[in-house]
């Protein structure tokens, strides 16, 4: 069995079985819109041939197992919209394949890790609506095929890092409703495929002139401050 899909046409209740870890050939698990609880089997880091999971829109608690940092070819990760709780896994910066990562909409909190960074193919990051703190790392950075990137509505502080500059993909960035401070960096300015920059709900200093610095070299920009 390569693919197994069983999405919400029958709300499955109940846990998911830790045997869905011998099922060592399946390159693609979509478990969404289901009423499944429990936690997610620490066996599915045994799924190596797995490009993409997606557990997201369920009622699963817990953390986030680190043993998923071991499935080298996942290319996409759907775990938003469930009650996950704990921190990010180290192990996920791992995922080099990685393309998609989504883990909005839970109860997940700590710092954000720096190996998040080391995800170089990654085009959509979105880990909006938890509890993440501490800054946002500078090894994002190096995410030069990042696309769209939400952090909003959590609670992070410090500046914004001077290495975003170098996302020169980024068409979209939302952080907005954290507790961001200091000033807009210059370097956003080279970002010239952004389209959309909210960094309301921040306590930011000379934003409105900042904003307007940087309206001037991004014409086509919708900011929002």
């Amino acid at each position: 069995m390569q693919a197994l899909e069983i999405v919400d046409q029958l709300r499955r209740a109940g846990t998911i079985p830790e045997s869905f870890g011998k099922l060592v050939k399946l390159a693609h698990l979509n478990l969404s819109s289901n009423d499944l609880n429990g936690t997610i089997p620490e066996s599915f880091g045994k799924l190596v041939n797995l490009t993409y999971l997606s557990l997201n829109q369920n009622k699963l608690t817990g953390p986030i197992p680190a043993s998923l940092g071991g499935l080298v070819n996942l290319k996409e990760l759907w775990l938003y919209g469930n009650q996950l709780t704990g921190s990010i896994p180290e192990s996920l910066g791992g995922l080099v394949k990685l393309e998609k990562l989504y883990l909005y909409g839970n109860q997940l909190s700590g710092l954000i890790p720096a190996s998040l960074g080391g995800l170089v193919k990654l085009e959509r990051l979105q880990l909006s609506g938890n509890q993440f703190t501490g800054s946002i790392p500078e090894s994002f950075g190096k995410l030069v095929n990042l696309t769209f990137l939400d952090l909003n509505n959590n609670q992070l502080t410090g500046t914004i890092p001077e290495s975003f500059g170098k996302l020169v993909s980024l068409t979209e960035v939302y952080l907005d409703k954290n507790k961001l401070t200091g000033s807009i960096p210059e370097s956003l300015g080279e970002l010239v495929k952004l389209e959309v920059l909210c960094l309301s709900e921040n306590q930011m200093t000379a934003a409105g002139r900042d904003k307007d610095t940087l309206k001037a070299r991004l014409r086509d920009c919708n900011i929002y401050i």
